[in-house]
């Protein structure tokens, strides 16, 4: 599946394509591993947010867990 993510308040907009079974947090630590996402350290306080759903999102579940759809469009917000 592919999901956009943006992180609140800035430009940066990036399409990732995941294992719907997988658990968010893991794909987000992947990506910041990765140095994927920019300025997000490892230890930041990290919340995620759908835009299609309208609320925010469990990162200890997995996109179907959290009914998470290709497309959906998820917002990344931050405290360093």
């Amino acid at each position: 599946m592919i999901y956009t993510l943006c992180i609140d308040g800035e430009t940066w907009m990036k399409d990732i394509k995941v294992n719907p079974e997988q658990k968010i947090k893991e794909t987000i630590q992947i990506l910041i591993d990765g140095n994927v996402l920019p300025k997000i350290s490892a230890n930041a306080d990290i919340t995620l947010f759908s835009e299609r759903k309208g609320e925010f999102i469990d990162m200890e579940k997995s996109y179907i867990e959290t009914q998470i759809f290709q497309g959906d469009i998820l917002q990344i917000s931050y405290e360093q």
